[in-house]
């Protein structure tokens, strides 16, 4: 996919905004090909992540040194031995102990911030409009989306970090989350999932134990067309969007509808078309037979390179790998 493609077709809009609350390391590179027309907020509690954001930031991204929670209020944020796993929530270490390096969620030390909504802090950053918000607070996703409720209103996707096991004390889990983004009118697209072993075991065992998974949220076309945001930026960001994830199909079903193709115009409709048609233009392997056969013989021999692994992950969100460029 082209990156010029995509960063082509916001010309002429407002830029797409990116949320990232935990966003130590910076955005997923697979952010880079909208170039200019991204505008990007990251959320860091973590002093210790916060400076290398900020000395790293391009002139398109904001950098926030703020815990978000469910309401204006004190929070003590645990810096685990691994600076990706603190958290404000503590770790259970009687579920932890089951599996190898349970010692990375150790905490070595704490810090108390001030923690606000996200519809507070990014109203005093200026910030009117989220088009995507990615969440990966290592178990308080809960309070983070309570308390962003206005932003979730106009949000078109969301990534969030879910977990199926109690890797932390009070964490609320997958089911929950999942029945409170639908009931904000998206729809799951995709898990990326990550299993656990107890330990390290050859020959080839499959998978270990679900522990958990980023989940990609998306609004459908007929969610976007019903309500009275569809706008052309906005039904632009979310062609955008279904072609960074790869869903060729929400975006070909978007611009098949009449309500959009009123709204966009006929030049905006005929740039979005051809667009359209160039991204999902790819080479395929075309059917023939054992077609099937060597597909599983290739998901078997993947499993078997990795059969000694106690920490097993899935790398690709909806249709791209999440270590792309």
């Amino acid at each position: 996919m082209s990156r010029s493609l995509l960063a082509s077709v916001l010309d002429g809009c407002s830029p797409l905004t990116l949320v990232d609350v935990g966003a130590s390391g910076g955005p997923a590179p697979y952010w880079n090909k909208l170039g200019g027309n991204l505008r990007v907020v990251l959320f860091e509690p973590d002093p210790r992540a916060v400076q290398a954001l900020q000395q790293e930031a391009p002139s398109n991204t904001i950098v926030l040194n703020s815990a978000l929670s469910d309401s204006r209020r004190p929070v003590r944020f645990n810096l685990c031995r691994k600076q990706e796993v603190s958290s404000a929530l503590l770790p259970n270490r009687d579920f932890l102990k089951r599996y190898p390096a349970a010692e990375r969620f150790t905490v070595e030390s704490t810090v108390d911030v001030e923690a606000e909504t996200g519809d507070g802090q990014l109203g005093k950053a200026g910030i009117s409009s989220v088009d995507f918000v990615k969440l990966d607070t290592e178990g308080f996703e809960w309070p983070i989306l309570q308390g962003a409720g206005s932003a979730l209103a106009q949000t078109i996707g969301a990534q969030v970090e879910v977990a199926f096991q109690p890797m932390r004390q009070g964490q609320v889990l997958f089911p929950r989350i999942c029945e409170h983004l639908e009931g904000c009118g998206f729809q799951l697209m995709d898990l990326r999932w990550n299993y656990w072993r107890r330990s390290a075991v050859r020959p080839m065992s499959g998978k270990g134990q679900l522990i958990w998974a980023d989940a990609l949220f998306l609004r459908t076309p007929e969610t976007l067309l019903a309500g009275k945001q569809a706008t052309v930026d906005r039904l632009t960001c979310a062609f955008v969007l279904y072609h960074l994830f790869g869903y060729a199909d929400l975006a070909d079903h978007l611009l098949a509808d009449d309500t959009a193709a009123s709204l966009l115009g006929n030049s905006s409709t005929t740039t979005l078309r051809d667009t359209h048609q160039r991204l999902s233009a790819h080479w395929r392997v075309p059917p023939f037979r054992g077609r099937g056969r060597l597909a599983g013989w290739a998901r078997n021999f993947a499993a078997w390179l990795y059969a000694g692994d106690t920490i097993q992950e899935d790398k690709t969100l909806g249709n791209l790998n999440i270590y792309s460029r």
